[in-house]
């Protein structure tokens, strides 16, 4: 397919900035899509400038011409691949980079923005978004890097406890969980409250820290884990992004000796 001199230049620099900074490339194409449709002159009605859509006050953080794409792409590759590291999950980058770290730190404490508002319609749907522009620009298939991100997105209702601030630690102090017993595999850190009951019970946990219900709330979600994971469709696709089989067992104790 022929592509104009521009969009491969473009393209190409996201290839250059993603190996850099360990970001898939075809996420930042599927971003500079959708935030400018590729217009390196592109300005926001909130002021947001450039391919990348910088605020003035970020870009001149990164040091940065934001209508410069070379600077640009870079910067959102780094920014990115730091947003990749707090949260552990692309959807939540994603919708930090859309909403702001401050508003997506404050979400994933206590369920709401800093100032007391729901995530925004845009925002919740500002992932699907990229990674259809992603899947489009990689010829219809999303590589591997990016096929958990987008099933996780596309089953709804997820959220990223465990790439908070606090980390694991921070999660076994507001669950009631011993830190012990939380593993760590590669990939992305989700919690996916599959009904309105458990995402209202996720948020209550992460909002008020340990009560004495708590440890039967969480051992009613790892109950439900199981066969519900088992389920999903799509599921060989995850690789070293999902759940590891062994910890089948650990699970299935905590919940038989509750």
């Amino acid at each position: 397919m022929n592509l104009p001199a521009d969009l491969q230049r473009y393209i190409a620099t996201a290839q250059q900035a993603g190996n850099q900074y360990g970001v898939p490339p075809e996420l930042l194409v599927g971003q500079m899509h959708q935030e400018s449709n590729f217009n390196p002159n592109a300005v926001s009605p909130s002021g947001a400038v450039g391919i990348s859509q910088f605020m003035p006050a970020t870009a001149k953080e990164y040091g940065i011409d934001p209508r410069d794409p070379v600077q640009s792409i870079g910067s959102q590759a780094q920014m990115m691949r730091g947003l990749y590291n707090r949260y552990g999950s692309w959807r939540s980058a994603l919708q930090a980079y859309n909403w702001g770290q401050g508003n997506m730190d404050s979400y994933l404490r206590t369920g709401k923005g800093t100032k007391g508002q729901p995530m925004p319609a845009e925002t919740q749907a500002y992932p699907d978004q990229v990674f259809g522009h992603a899947r489009t620009h990689a010829g219809g298939r999303l590589p591997a890097s990016l096929a958990s991100a987008a099933l996780e997105s596309d089953m709804g209702g997820s959220r990223d406890l465990l790439g908070s601030s606090g980390g694991l630690e921070g999660f076994s102090g507001s669950s009631g969980i011993p830190s012990s017993l939380i593993s760590t595999p590669r990939g992305p850190h989700v919690a996916m409250p599959s009904t309105q009951e458990e995402h209202d019970m996720m948020s209550s946990i992460a909002s008020r820290g340990y009560a004495p219900d708590v440890e039967q709330q969480i051992v009613k979600s790892l109950a439900q884990l199981l066969p519900a994971r088992d389920s999903l469709s799509g599921r060989d696709m995850l690789g070293d992004g999902g759940l590891p089989d062994d910890l089948d067992p650990v699970i299935r104790d905590i919940v038989d000796k509750a």
